[in-house]
């Protein structure tokens, strides 16, 4: 989740939003209210690199937590790449 109060799909979709705010206050000649629009929008993309990286993060964790569970109960744990499972796939078809 992204910091603050959108999760980061809900804040891709303000920045949708935003780009297209800030391109009327462009066509329509207010410089100043683009360039705040710009930097609140530098700032957005900023909170949504930490929240993706975050999330990045939380995701590896917890694929090593469910690993050594699965371990820990006897079960062998196999690492395959997603490549390989799609070519896999594509083979039974």
């Amino acid at each position: 989740m992204a910091n603050g109060l959108y999760s980061n799909e809900e804040l891709i979709d303000t920045l949708i939003i935003d780009c297209n705010n800030a391109v009327k206050s462009l066509v329509s000649g207010q410089y100043v209210a683009f360039c705040v629009a710009m930097g609140q929008m530098v700032q957005k993309l900023g909170n949504l690199k930490i929240g993706v990286a975050h999330d990045m993060k939380n995701r590896d964790e917890n694929i090593e937590m469910l690993e050594k569970r699965l371990a820990d109960l006897g079960h062998p744990v196999q690492r395959v790449a997603a490549d390989e499972l799609l070519k896999k796939e594509e083979g039974d078809n």
